[in-house]
């Protein structure tokens, strides 16, 4: 899975330390259970599309987005039927970056 993260006329996509503008970006994401199954912890790692990802694995640092970079937790709701899954952690950042603005599609990879 991956996620393709739009930008909006509100919500940019600015790569670090230029005024490069990106209309999205597409990001892989790096995930971790804990044990007791009431956390995941991760990252994304952002590539200016899926053919530099496939072709060159050259990173890519959005100003916007820097909390990304480092470790994102987020707590899994047992008691209302969450488990942990990579699916789990690609849903919980894709309703937190709609929430800050941003159009998300998480992306099955074929």
């Amino acid at each position: 899975m991956a996620l393709l993260i739009n930008a909006t006329e509100t919500n940019k996509l600015t790569i670090k330390g230029t005024t490069l503008e990106l209309p999205s970006i597409y990001a892989r994401v790096e995930c971790a259970n804990s044990f007791d199954g009431l956390k995941m912890v991760g990252r994304i790692y952002s590539f200016e599309s899926k053919q530099l990802y496939t072709n060159e694995k050259t990173l890519l640092q959005v100003k916007e987005l820097t909390e990304y970079d480092n470790q994102k937790t987020f707590d899994v709701d047992v008691t209302g039927g969450e488990k942990q899954s990579v699916l789990l952690f690609h849903e919980k950042l894709k309703a937190e970056l709609e929430g800050a603005g941003y159009v998300v599609d998480i992306i099955e990879l074929v």
